[in-house]
Order: C-alpha cells, then structure tokens, then sequence
C-alpha cells in the first residue's frame, strides 16, 4: 500500500516537472525567436514580405472604423484609465493579487520602449505605405499590440473567475479576443507600424502574458483552467 502510494506520487510529480520543463522550454525557444527578430529588425528598416503584407492590409475594405477603435483603445489617455478603472472592479471582488496584476500589464508596455530603443528601427515611410496616423518614436515591436495582448489576455484568464455568468463570460471574452486579433492589423492600417513589428509585438505580449497567467496561478487561483471548465 505505502509502495503504490509512492508510485502515484512519484508519477503526479514527474507530470508537474514535465510541465513545468515544457512551459519554460517554451518560453525561452519564443524568447530566443524575438531576439533573432529584433536582430533583423535592426539591420533592416523592413523585410521582404513588410511591404507587399502592408499593402494587402491596408486595402481591407471596411477595416478603417475598426482600425481606428483598436488605435484608440490603445492609445495612452485611454488605456491608462481603463487599465486602472478594470483594476479597481477586480479589486472590489476581493482579488487584490489580479487587480495588482492588472495594474502590472503596464510593465511590459515600458519594456517595449526600451527594446524599441536598441533596435532603432524608423517607422514606415510615407512613400511606402499610407500614414494616416501619428506615432512617435520606433517601430519594433509594437507597443499597441504588447497592451493588448497583456491586457485583454489577462482578462480573458481572469473572466473564468469573476464572471459568474456563462453566457456573460463568453461575450467578455469574444471581445477580448476580437482586441487581440484586431490591434495588430489596426496598426498596420494606419501606417504606423511593419506586419513584422505586429509579429514581434504579438510574441513579445505572448510571452509576458505566459508570466501574468504563471503569477496568477502561483495564488491558488484557478488560472487557464477555468478556460475549459466553463
């Protein structure tokens, strides 16, 4: 009896280090990737496919309200305040470490900037591709997409354990999710950003958001698992 009881736990705890290898595993192959990305970034103002992917993008028809809803959303004066507002909510629910967490996606965002800076890549031109939008500073990678990624991905976990409601839960988190996958063509539409500074900003918020669901996790809190026990 006591033999096959250390044989269970042996075997739950080679599944835990299997996961835990894999998850770091994981993290550091993507982290790897955005180094070479970056590296390329910074020898060249754009890659071969930028422009051509810029072009098809930008010629989405009836993309442009979408796009701008996406801009804005990202922009400072509106993501500063929501990002603080949706933290409060959470707070009120009596889950301190989220609504910490919350507050904390503006980490990533400020990271950005400094690897905006060692890169140095310039933003698109205007004989290149329309700019129908300002932005400051560098290209890569974008700092829009990061927000959104962090952000509305965080959300996405968290709605699994403050919405109670199901059908609620999903509309949530199907507008979580439309942020996401809207921010990066956003950018590209408007001309202030490569597809290939979407791409980096898209694996730079995957892996900050992979820390924020790690964090949340390390509180007892149901974390991605509630994804699928809805």
């Amino acid at each position: 009896m006591a033999e096959a009881s250390r044989d269970s736990f042996s075997s739950l705890l080679g599944q835990l280090m299997s996961r835990k290898t894999l998850f770091w595993s994981a993290w550091v192959l993507g982290a790897l990737l955005l180094v070479v990305m970056a590296g390329l970034a910074a020898a060249t103002a754009y890659f071969p496919a930028d422009l051509r992917l810029a072009h098809w993008v930008q010629g989405w028809n009836g993309f442009g309200p979408i796009a701008a809803f996406a801009n804005v959303a990202g922009d400072g004066p509106v993501a500063a305040p929501a990002t603080l507002a949706v933290a409060g909510a959470v707070a009120l629910t009596g889950r301190r470490w989220d609504a910490i967490l919350i507050i904390l996606t503006f980490v990533p965002r400020l990271l950005r900037d400094l690897v905006a800076e060692v890169v140095s890549r310039p933003r698109p031109a205007a004989d290149l591709v329309r700019v129908s939008d300002k932005a400051s500073g560098y290209s890569f990678p974008s700092g829009h997409v990061i927000g959104a990624v962090v952000f509305y991905g965080l959300l996405f976990v968290l709605a699994g354990v403050v919405i109670p409601h199901r059908g609620l839960r999903f509309l949530f988190r199907l507008f979580c999710a439309f942020m996401i996958v809207a921010a990066g063509p956003a950018r590209v539409y408007v001309g202030v950003h490569w597809p290939s500074d979407v791409l980096g900003g898209y694996l730079f918020g995957a892996l900050a958001l992979a820390l924020f669901v790690l964090a949340h996790n390390s509180r007892g809190s149901p974390g991605v698992k509630a994804i699928g026990n809805d």
